[in-house]
């Protein structure tokens, strides 16, 4: 179990395509229907499908699946966690009324 799955963050990030087992931890964070095929890493008949899924693809829903991709990989960057840190601390600051 990876329960923050940087190499698939890093993927989406990418535009790339994800066949993802179902146990990749934050899978919700990172893939749905148009980006990505789920698979049973128990299972082979599951994996055995899941590629040939992807096999067939056609340029359509790969593009689709790009995009898609890149949308979900951009809320979770850099900028995004220090402005919801930032945030915090001023909200917290705020709190004990202390002014920056």
């Amino acid at each position: 179990m990876d329960h923050w799955p940087l190499v698939v963050h890093e993927a989406a990030l990418s535009g790339c395509f994800l066949l993802l087992s179902n146990k990749v931890g934050n899978i919700h964070e990172f893939a749905n229907k148009t980006n990505s095929i789920i698979f049973d890493p128990k299972s082979i008949h599951s994996i055995r499908r899941s590629f040939e899924k992807a096999i067939l693809l056609k340029s359509k829903k790969l593009n689709a699946a790009n995009k898609e991709s890149v949308r979900l990989g951009n809320i979770y960057n850099y900028k995004h966690t220090y402005a919801k840190f930032i945030k915090i601390i001023n909200l917290y600051l705020n709190e004990i009324n202390i002014k920056i």
